[in-house]
This record gives C-alpha cells, structure tokens and sequence, in this order.
C-alpha cells in the first residue's frame, strides 16, 4: 500500500513538474455557513471573509496563507450572542480529481492562530477573549484559474484550556486576482 501511494505520489510530482505550472495569486473571499457553539448547545448563523496569498508551484498543489474574519450571531433568551473572530491560516490543498482542463477537485488541510470575542449583546462589559488555535480542512474546488469554492470545517480549540467547545461548518467563495 505505501509503495503504491508513494508511486502515485511521484508520478503527480513528475508530470506537475513536466508541465511548468507556476501561478501566485492574492485572493479575496467570503463564505457563510453554521457555528456550532456546545457551551450553549445551540447552532447561529456565520459569515466570514478572508483575503491572502496562493502559492502553487505546481497544478496540482498549493498552499494558501490567509487572514480571516469570522462572525456569528445567535438571539440567546433575552440578548444576543455575537462571537467574532480574526485568524491567520495557513491550509495546504491537494487537488488530486481533474474534471475538465480547468477544474479540479481535492482536500485540504491546514492550521491557523487567531482571537476571539463572545458577547452577549454589542454593549456587553463581561466579554469573553481567547487566544484560539485552528484546524481547518474540506474539500476545494477550482472552476478555473480564478475562482475557487469551498466547504470547510474550522475546529477553534482554546489555548488557555486546550480544548474545543465549537465547530463552525462554512462554504466559500474566493476570487484570485
């Protein structure tokens, strides 16, 4: 099984690199989706948007540092619950699937460090902040050579207690220039 994963691994690398594909895009993006809060057990609605830089030496790989905003808003009893986030990521994609000459499909993976802000309503004075620790991964796809579509899973963990109490479900949109 490992010799054929890495023969098929190689034979990616040597056509890739036959075929000369360098391309380093700056992106912009925004996405929505469903964040999952288990301390309140309930799910709320969340956008995001995020922009960076898209390295890709070769077709099929990638890597994509990026910083991302991430908010989300929920009716709670009598308030509101808002979490906000901000994060930069760093998610390395593997677009293994080629369905026409320009669009390709594949997973990704990557990680991120960020902060965040719970508040049960705008004027709150007991917010909660947290140093925040990422996992991020899903499936991309690229339509052609600039837009991308997404669906991720972002997994928050707390630094300060080394767990996680969330998972934020997104879909999203990206535009390479």
């Amino acid at each position: 099984m490992k010799k054929i994963l890495l023969i098929m691994l190689t034979s990616i690398v040597v056509y890739s690199a036959a075929s000369r594909y360098e391309r380093h895009n700056i992106f912009l993006g925004a996405g929505v989706g469903m964040d999952y809060q288990t301390h309140f057990d309930d799910y709320a609605f969340a956008w995001n948007i995020f922009g960076g830089y898209e390295f890709k030496p070769i077709r099929q790989i990638g890597t994509m540092v990026y910083v991302e905003s991430l908010m989300s808003i929920k009716p709670y009893e009598l308030t509101t619950r808002i979490i906000t986030q901000l994060s930069v990521n760093i998610d390395a994609s593997l677009e293994v699937l080629q369905i026409n000459q320009y669009t390709r499909v594949g997973p990704y993976l990557g990680i991120g460090f960020g902060y965040a802000n719970l508040s049960t309503t705008i004027e709150d004075k007991d917010n909660q902040n947290k140093a925040l620790f990422f996992t991020n991964a899903g499936l991309q796809m690229n339509v052609d050579e600039s837009n991308i579509v997404r669906l991720g899973v972002k997994i928050p963990f707390d630094l300060g207690k080394v767990r996680t109490d969330a998972l934020q479900v997104i879909a999203s949109y990206a535009y390479k220039f």
